[in-house]
């Protein structure tokens, strides 16, 4: 994937030590608690921060963990702490979690160590000229820290293993990687629109899984990840119907398809300098259309809920 120049952090960088306050179970026993506190039920909960009452049912039962459109309101109504959250994304087998970029910042003082993170990750590969693919590494520091809420990092209990980050672009720019140039030289801050109401489009910059994860549970959570993502913007009005990536790995290949990513056969073909080989490989264009008018999308199959609020705001956006 693509992904800007990075410096060698210090070792043990992604060794933060997490404490797993919360399990999805005992997340789900102490929302009961507070509901009964506050004299409230899931029907009444569900109202106030404006989900379904069987996303609350789920919640409570510990089937389910509180997404990202969830926690704004569960903080608001029954004063969990943002620590709260962190905690409770942990899987019943095994230890993973993610947090969004700007969650992740707040937890460890500065977006920079959130930055450094990923440059951890991706140092973990070899690379052969990254500036002649990527450009200026500082233009994509600024890029994480203009759009913190635009990524993500996936842990397996005290290990940074995966991350995403994406870019809204302007309609230029989008067409330019549907045509499969390369635009990572030439991109700009002024290419990048202010998010409004309405269609926009995402350039999906960076999908990174450490190689000892790759056939491992990252790829659920990165896919989590994002469609939370999706679905808190449709809410606030922005509806993210283009998603365009540049892979160039196998293992991004295959965790983008799980996203509901689908491959465009005919495109110009830029070399990226650099893959897990050393080798210097043809880039490969893959787009996700999210259209409730199409039938089986993927990720409407995996959230109901996005597929209603895209149907809800689609004609009117």
């Amino acid at each position: 994937m693509n992904k800007a120049g990075s410096t060698k952090t210090a070792e043990g960088i992604q060794k933060i030590m997490i404490e797993n306050r919360y399990t999805k179970v005992s997340f789900g026993n102490e929302v009961r608690k507070r509901l009964k506190e506050c004299y409230m039920t899931q029907q009444s909960l569900a109202k106030a921060i404006g989900v379904t009452r069987e996303t609350i049912n789920r919640i409570v039962t510990g089937k389910s963990e509180p997404g990202y459109d969830t926690i704004p309101g569960l903080q608001s109504v029954l004063k969990f702490s943002d620590n709260d959250f962190i905690w409770c994304r942990v899987g019943t087998k095994e230890k993973y979690r993610y947090e969004f970029f700007d969650q992740a910042a707040q937890r460890l003082g500065s977006i920079d160590k959130v930055i450094e993170i990923t440059e951890a990750i991706y140092d973990q590969f070899p690379s052969v000229d990254d500036e002649a693919n990527y450009g200026d590494p500082k233009k994509w520091r600024y890029f994480q820290r203009k759009f913190p809420e635009f990524g993500a990092v996936v842990w397996h209990e005290d290990k940074a293993v995966a991350y995403w980050f994406c870019l809204p672009v302007n309609d230029n720019i989008y067409d330019q990687l549907l045509a499969g140039e390369n635009v990572n030289l030439s991109i700009t801050p002024q290419d990048t629109p202010r998010i409004t109401d309405g269609k926009t489009c995402l350039y999906f910059v960076d999908l990174m899984v450490l190689e000892a994860y790759q056939n491992k549970m990252p790829g659920k959570y990165l896919r989590e990840s994002f469609l939370s993502f999706v679905l808190k913007k449709a809410k606030g009005g922005t509806l993210f119907h283009r998603i365009v990536a540049n892979l160039t790995s196998e293992p991004a290949v295959s965790v983008a398809i799980g996203f509901g990513f689908h491959e465009l056969g005919e495109h110009e073909v830029h070399l990226m300098k650099s893959d897990i080989e050393k080798n210097i490989c043809p880039a490969k264009i893959y787009e996700m259309v999210l259209d409730p008018n199409i039938k089986d999308l993927k990720p409407f199959l995996y959230d109901p809920e996005l597929k209603r609020e895209f149907n809800k705001r689609w004609r009117s956006s």
